[in-house]
């Protein structure tokens, strides 16, 4: 393996695209593992994409298997069926077979939406023997967990009073890959991690989760987990809104030095 750093810079004169296209090593290494994760999908099946986006990847491969797609995204030039948030999922109880989080979870703080949020509304919608498929990137972008690296952290967010883990895999691209730049340039990100956390640079690399119900009852929420869960949900407000002022900031700090 080459130890070549691959390092963007705010002097490249490489559009963000290029950080995101269809051939990067971490978004080829996302291909991949969801074209082999629905290798075995059946026919005439219900699957939900959380956070699709404008790409149809994952459409394609479910339609490819006579199954039926469902993308559900807040953005109105995205390829979703359903314009929602993960928070407030559109659809009855127990009304689909598999939902899948492809580069979607690291993102949902920016919508003020908490973890157990989303997964409680995720649980909700699966069926008995429902799964539930995600992958997210670490060391690249999205919430301090994930930017951060902290997989025991994030691996804690499904107790196992709810969820089974069934997988876990990490996949880590061909030559090492420093980015912490994701769907718009977020100088941010890196100035972050090299001057604030004093943090050394690490390869990003990809990690897969499958999990299925563990319980076959939705769990209740004490009025005790309401007020938490609405504690949090500021909590989550804030972080966002400090990243935003953090990050203007760092660009005035970054555009007076030259470079980061």
């Amino acid at each position: 393996m080459s130890n070549q750093k691959i390092i963007p810079t705010i002097n490249s004169q490489q559009s963000m695209e290029n950080f995101i296209r269809d051939d990067s090593p971490l978004r080829e290494i996302v291909k991949s593992i969801t074209t082999e994760q629905l290798q075995d999908l059946g026919a005439s099946l219900k699957i939900l994409e959380v956070g699709c986006g404008n790409r149809t990847f994952i459409k394609q491969l479910v339609e490819q298997r006579q199954s039926q797609w469902f993308g559900l995204d807040l953005k109105k030039n995205s390829a979703a069926t359903h314009k929602g948030s993960v928070s407030k999922i559109p659809f009855p109880d127990g009304f689909f077979d598999r939902v899948i989080a492809s580069q979607s979870i690291e993102h949902w703080y920016e919508y003020a939406t908490t973890f157990n949020e989303g997964l409680h509304e995720i649980y909700r919608v699966l069926k008995r023997d429902g799964e539930f498929i995600l992958n997210y990137p670490l060391y690249l972008h999205g919430h301090p967990f994930f930017m951060l690296g902290k997989t025991d952290r994030i691996h804690a967010l499904f107790s196992p009073e709810v969820w089974k883990i069934e997988d876990i895999r990490i996949h880590h691209p061909a030559q090492p890959f420093y980015c912490w730049q994701g769907r718009r340039l977020r100088l941010y990100d890196q100035w972050f991690m090299t001057r604030l956390v004093k943090r050394q640079h690490k390869s990003a690399y990809i990690e897969q989760i499958v999990l299925c119900k563990n319980k076959q009852d939705i769990p209740r929420r004490s009025s005790m987990s309401h007020i938490l869960r609405g504690i949090e949900k500021l909590g989550y407000t804030v972080l966002y809104l400090m990243r935003g002022v953090t990050e203007k900031v760092a660009l005035y700090i970054i555009r007076t030095k030259g470079n980061i």
